[in-house]
């Protein structure tokens, strides 16, 4: 990932994520890319949370294989937080396949 989309995503979860709770985190696009040496999960050291890292390939920092895209492998309001970083400019259909 690209340096300057750290520092973005960086800065969005210090103005944005909520304080003093356990929040319950999925990533969307959460594959760190071959020679990746930093992921969004870094992010969350100092924060009280559980992660899961969601991706449509196995790979590093993956823990659920999407099976059926466009299917988020969560239940509805279950996660705290929905993040992703540089995954949408990738995705043909991120409106979903009913917008």
């Amino acid at each position: 990932m690209h340096p300057s989309q750290y520092q973005h995503m960086k800065q969005a979860m210090h103005q944005y994520l909520p304080t003093g709770r356990h929040l319950d985190v999925l990533e969307l696009g959460a594959a760190a890319s071959p020679g990746q040496t930093t992921t969004h999960r870094e992010l969350l050291d100092k924060v009280d949370h559980s992660y899961i890292g969601v991706d449509v390939r196995d790979g590093d920092n993956v823990d659920v294989v999407m099976t059926q895209p466009y299917t988020i492998p969560a239940q509805s309001k279950s996660k705290d937080v929905v993040i992703s970083g540089s995954v949408f400019e990738h995705i043909p259909f991120f409106l979903g396949l009913d917008a």
